[in-house]
């Protein structure tokens, strides 16, 4: 029964966790790329972003083993490799929107639009609500079905 209550808290903590880091994301990238505010309230917002972030890093991997140990390693290996991968692209592309560096720039993976990008955040918003959706399906992968297709059709050639 202890651990039945512990499981819970730890899907309702990460649950929250996901959520606020998808929403500190899109509060972060209007931050950066509207014209109406002010470079103090950027450096605030960019502020809070970190914070999260810190937040999000130091909790990273027993997130990682607590969901291996509560939904197997199936529902683990999503969110390290697919879910944890993406919101690291994510934050490099606000890191270069916030501090362009030379030619670099992240809009070329999200072809070349801020709107690209939104889309591919929009896409991992509606992929996070079905993951959490579904943790009890431990061997589910539906979730993910694209990334999963894609990456076993280039190992295979």
């Amino acid at each position: 029964m202890a651990q039945a209550g512990e499981k819970e808290k730890f899907s309702r903590d990460l649950t929250k966790a996901i959520w606020y880091r998808l929403y500190m994301t899109r509060k972060i990238l209007i931050a950066q790329t509207k014209t109406n505010v002010t470079d103090a309230e950027k450096e605030k917002a960019w502020d809070h972003y970190q914070t999260m972030l810190d937040d999000w890093n130091r909790d990273l991997m027993v997130n990682i083993l607590s969901l291996s140990r509560f939904y197997g390693r199936t529902k683990s290996v999503q969110f390290e490799h697919l879910i944890q991968t993406r919101f690291v692209a994510i934050n490099e592309c606000l890191e270069l929107i916030r501090r362009p560096v030379g030619e670099t720039f992240c809009m070329a993976r999200y072809n070349q639009d801020l709107r690209g990008l939104e889309r591919y955040i929009d896409d991992l918003d509606a992929k996070l609500y079905c993951y959490v959706s579904g943790l009890p399906n431990s061997d589910k992968n539906e979730c993910f079905e694209d990334e999963v297709s894609r990456e076993f059709q280039k190992r295979r050639g």
